[in-house]
Order: C-alpha cells, then structure tokens, then sequence
C-alpha cells in the first residue's frame, strides 16, 4: 500500500486534508481519504504523513500488503509504537488476517520537535466516558495550566446507526462532508458546555471509518488508531490527545486476560509520536462509577448522549432514543444514582420490565451485571431480577461471540445471520 499526495484545500466552507491510497497487494480501487474541518481552523491543520500511517496499517494488515508506504516523514516513535501494535493485534486476533506490514517513509524518518507551550486536548463524543474524564480534568488541572483541556474534537456523525441495522451507515456520515453547517448542526448540543467550561470544539468529518476497513474491524480493532490519526493533523495546535477509556481495567480482565478492545490502555500510547502524545483516561473507573461521577452534574446531563441511532428514532426531539442498549444501560446507571429523573435528554423517567425484556444487545454486556445489586439496594428488585433473566439469556451468546471472533473469525455469526434471513443474534 501507499499513501501519498496527501495536500490541503479548501471547498466552500470546509477546510480538508485528504491523501491518496493505492493498494499493491490486493485488488482494490485507489481512493482518497481525508479529515474536514470547518474553514476557520484551516490553519489548525497539518499535512502530516504520521495520520496516515495510523489510518493505513490495519487496513494494510487484513488486506495482505507486504508494505505500507507513506509519502513523507515518520516519526521513528510513531513507526515503533505502530509496529508494536501490529505485534499486539496479532496475538490478540491471530496472524491470519493480521499479516506483517514493512513501514516505509519516502524521506526517511525523523522525530518531529512538539509545540511550545504545551496544550492538551480530548475527543469529546458527550457520552458518559468522555464527560467524565472531562469533568475530572476540570477538578484535577487550573485552566491555565497545559493539562487542561482546552480543545475537544468531535467526530460528526461518528457512529450513528439506524434501527436494526448492523454496522454502521456511511450514508448519514456523507451527509456531513458537504457543509461545515452541517457538522456545526451535529454538535449543537455541546455548545452549552463549550461556552460556559471554556473550551474550543472542532468539529471533524472523515472518511477514515467507512472507507478501508469493515465495521467490526473499525471497532475492535482501529478505534484509537482512527482518533490518534486524527489528532496528528493538530500538532500545532496541541502536543497531548486524551482518549477517554471505554471499559476499566475490572472491565477488561476476563477469563485471565485484558480483553481486546480497539481502544485499549495497552493499544493506545503506542499511537504517540514525538509531537504528539496520546492518552488514555479513566481505565480505573467502571462505567458505572462514571455516570456516579457525573450523575449531580447538571450541566454534563444536559447535553449526554450516549445513543448511537439516528435522531429520527429518537422520540420527542431527544438527543437518546431510550431503547436501546447503550440507552437503557445508562438509564439503570442514572437511576441507580438519582439522576434519571434530572436528566433531559432521555425520553423516558423511568425503566421498564418491558424494555429490559426487548433490549438487543449490541456491545460487550460487561457492565451490566455489575448494576444487578446496586438496583436490589434502591429496592428495585423487580428491575434486578428482569436483568438477570435477560444476562443468563445472552452469556452463551457472549461466550460464542468471544470464540468465533478469536478462533473463526466472525464466520459463525455470518452463518447465523443468513440462517436468520440477516437478523443480528
């Protein structure tokens, strides 16, 4: 693979970073990826070869390049956390499909100097992860001090599914890549946060989640290579990314091991370059302890949206549809803290036996057996006992999952998913 005629432009009012990827290896058509922005952070942005080596080598690696080769400078740094990656990703996964990739650079490799002052930033998406650890970061840092979180990048469309879909859309993410308007629309609802815990928003639309690699690959395997790509087109404008974890430590260690995940303690810091250092944020805390962290916070529950469907299932112009997993798990979350009921952005006050009944499990159900006795010590048993009809219901899937994603490579849920006429198990 090589990735080269990476350049700056301007269409309308977005401001854009785009390269051109040609596949040596394999038979796929040449194709331009990119990072937008809207205009006024044009000069914010970087033609950085160090992006495109994070957003190329897991596509390189499941498609079988011998090679991926970056127009430019890499940072040496990079090529050896990367490298290190690679070998991570092959012991989690397996080597089949997770060939050995030669990193190339047409200039050669140099460490980048990192801006002076020092500025840190984090990939602010509303949820309960990165509320949380941007709310720490207000307790832990004064403003004026290069921890503080001064910028967060938000990634418009990022995500958004549509009701029994099975991956992600790339229809509603082509909708944003047109219009800075439309980017500035999707992330509307931090403006109250920005403006009072004084903070600069970048709104981002790319094409790096839907272009190269399957869904299941982007999730499990690329997520922070995807976001630490895109904090590398910022090296002048901060020196230090934060990337909010998704599961703790307690979490991840199942059966003996640190479960994979795409972005991970163990994954993470190996995207750092010497200008830029990415972190990752909170893994000692559980989910449930986050949305306890957050739950007094008012102006954190006025715009937390944990909900990945689009906003036309969403009901009563709420930023969470309340229906499915991620919803509902965080509303047992809130309940369980008192917060349900001070939290406007979910449609519903309460949870019902019904809801748990029907709710399709879509992610890792790892937190939510931890919410079973903290709903018997509210009193809610008749809500701890739905769940733990519904958590017996799913273990044997989950366990089924864990094999065929380690050892089959995802071909028992396709066999099951035609079986099933494409119905998600």
């Amino acid at each position: 693979m090589r990735i080269d005629q990476i350049t700056k432009s301007t269409k309308g009012n977005l401001a854009r970073i785009s390269a051109t990827v040609r596949w040596e290896d394999c038979d796929r058509p040449t194709q331009e990826i990119y990072i937008s922005v809207p205009s006024r952070f044009r000069d914010d942005l970087s033609c950085n070869p160090n992006t495109f080596l994070l957003n190329g080598f897991v596509p390189a690696m499941h498609d079988g390049e011998k090679r991926l080769q970056i127009e430019g400078k890499l940072c040496p740094q990079l090529r050896n956390g990367v490298e290190t990656a690679i070998q991570l990703l092959q012991h989690w996964y397996g080597e089949d499909g997770h060939s050995t990739v030669a990193i190339e650079a047409t200039q050669g490799f140099e460490p980048p100097v990192p801006r002076t002052p020092e500025r840190t930033a984090l990939f602010m998406s509303g949820g309960v992860d990165s509320l949380t650890s941007f709310y720490l970061n207000r307790q832990d840092f004064p403003l004026d001090h290069p921890g503080s979180i001064q910028d967060g990048l938000f990634m418009a469309g990022f995500g958004l599914v549509g009701e029994g879909e099975n991956g992600y859309t790339g229809s509603l993410r082509d909708a944003f890549k047109d219009s800075a308007n439309k980017i500035d629309q999707d992330a509307a609802f931090l403006s109250e946060l920005v403006e009072r815990e004084k903070f600069t928003l970048i709104p981002i639309h790319t094409n790096f989640t839907t272009s190269m690699v399957r869904p299941k690959i982007l999730v499990r395997e690329m997520g922070a290579a995807i976001l630490a790509a895109i904090a590398h087109v910022f090296p002048d404008r901060f020196s230090k990314v934060n990337i909010a974890s998704s599961y703790s430590i307690k979490e991840l260690y199942l059966n003996g091991t640190l479960h994979p995940w795409g972005t991970h303690p163990f994954l993470d810091p190996n995207y750092s370059s010497a200008e830029m250092s990415v972190h990752h944020e909170d893994c000692h805390l559980t989910r449930l302890e986050k949305v306890g962290t957050i739950a007094d916070w008012e102006l954190g529950l006025s715009c937390l949206r944990v909900c990945n469907y689009r906003p036309e299932y969403h009901k009563s112009g709420t930023l969470n549809c309340g229906r499915c997993d991620k919803c509902i798990r965080t509303m047992l979350q809130l309940m369980i803290y008192g917060g349900l009921g001070r939290c406007s952005t979910f449609p519903d006050k309460d949870v019902t036996l019904e809801m748990i009944e029907h709710m399709e499990i879509r992610s890792p159900a790892v937190s939510l057996p931890q919410l079973v006795e903290p709903l018997e010590q509210i009193g809610r048993y008749d809500l701890a006992k739905a769940l733990k009809v519904k958590l017996k219901k799913i273990s044997w899937l989950y366990t089924a999952y864990r094999i065929d994603q380690r050892y089959l490579g995802g071909n028992l849920r396709r066999l099951y998913r035609q079986f099933r006429g494409g119905v998600s198990p």
